[in-house]
């Protein structure tokens, strides 16, 4: 595909539900619990300060948030799951794209805070991931924020479930250009 102009990013559409999806790219979906840094992360893998509004309220996305990039891929920002406040919705939405994704989805990056390691809910994601298909890259947030006890955890955590994974953060750029790589190579 060739090197990609991480800068060359355009917000596209919000897609509500399958009738609005876009399966013509490839796409790398993001997903992860509300306040988990999406968007912070998001804005820092694409050199965009503002790009993704950062909120304070968990749950503000309630669809499919598509972006092009350097008109080669999709990142699909979905939303926040724990706090959303429309489960089912939610659900249904996700099952909608995973059943219909075709081979368009490449990776799913799912994140996950350092600070709090895995819940059911990130469990549950990971087996739907699994059961249709779709590759996934485990992104540990805020690793800035982790003390030494907090960084031994996520570390065992990661070799007891012998996770594909990577511990980033979006306020010191740790990991950042790695991340960049490891998406790159999916494409």
């Amino acid at each position: 595909m060739g090197k990609i102009n991480f800068n060359n990013i355009e917000f596209i559409k919000s897609a509500p539900d399958l009738s609005n999806f876009l399966f013509d790219k490839k796409s790398i979906l993001f997903l992860g619990k509300s306040n988990v840094g999406k968007s912070s992360l998001i804005n820092k893998i694409f050199n965009r300060k503002n790009f993704m509004k950062v909120s304070q309220t968990p749950g503000r996305t309630r669809m499919l948030n598509y972006m092009k990039v350097d008109d080669k891929f999709y990142v699909i920002d979905a939303p926040g799951y724990g706090y959303f406040k429309y489960h089912d919705n939610f659900e249904k939405m996700m099952i909608d794209y995973f059943k219909n994704h075709g081979e368009s989805c490449v990776l799913s990056i799912v994140l996950i805070d350092s600070r709090r390691l895995m819940s059911e809910d990130d469990i549950a994601l990971f087996n739907l991931l699994v059961n249709y298909k779709i590759p996934y890259l485990i992104v540990y947030t805020k690793a800035d924020k982790l003390n030494q006890k907090g960084k031994y955890q996520v570390e065992k955590q990661i070799k007891d479930m012998n996770l594909n994974s990577l511990m980033v953060s979006s306020q010191t750029g740790q990991n950042i250009e790695k991340l960049r790589n490891i998406i790159e190579s999916y494409l």
